[in-house]
């Protein structure tokens, strides 16, 4: 499992690699906001570990932008700001977890292990191909009437023909 580690306190980055090296990970360690956007986008790791207060890039400006750029790697944000609403607009930018410095080495490897487990589940809420977009957020239409259903399969079973019915109850046009 490879896990990117992003953060501008050298010592407190090699601590955590040294950590996540020990559990068994590969680990890559970067020390700024944009070099963390540019092995992010990558899109070869099962994590990100990554600090908010860095140079060059606000670490949730990385987050805005890989979720952006639909990189689905799980993004655990690992800082000292505590505050509630700092929590609250970590995880709504994009990030999957969200813990505090001081924080416990034992705690912080079971998220990572977690988050690593998931890797490959995360969807973002907005699908993009050229130009089709599809907003999984959006509300779901009103599901189709058991009528409505048999006249869909009806139609889609007949070649989208026009039904006996239909010709019918239209008009007679005369032919000039």
């Amino acid at each position: 499992m490879r896990v990117l580690v992003a953060d501008d306190e050298q010592d407190m980055a090699r601590a955590l690699e040294a950590m996540l090296k020990s559990d068994g990970y590969e680990v890559d360690t970067v020390y700024d906001g944009q070099a963390a956007l540019d092995f992010g986008e990558t899109g070869t790791y099962d994590c990100i570990v990554l600090d908010i207060m860095m140079p060059y890039r606000d670490g949730l400006d990385v987050v805005r932008t890989l979720r952006s750029e639909s990189v689905r790697t799980p993004i655990l944000i690992l800082t000292a700001k505590s505050a509630q609403e700092d929590v609250v607009g970590g995880l709504n930018s994009g990030a999957d977890d969200y813990l505090t410095k001081p924080f416990s080495m034992v705690e912080l490897l079971a998220r990572v292990r977690a988050l690593c487990r998931r890797s490959d589940t995360y969807v973002p809420g907005v699908l993009t191909a050229g130009d089709l977009k599809l907003d999984r957020t959006a509300p779901s239409p009103a599901p189709l009437t058991p009528s409505k259903e048999r006249r869909r399969a009806r139609a889609w079973r007949t070649g989208w023909r026009e039904s006996p019915r239909a010709r019918r109850a239209r008009p007679n046009r005369a032919s000039s």
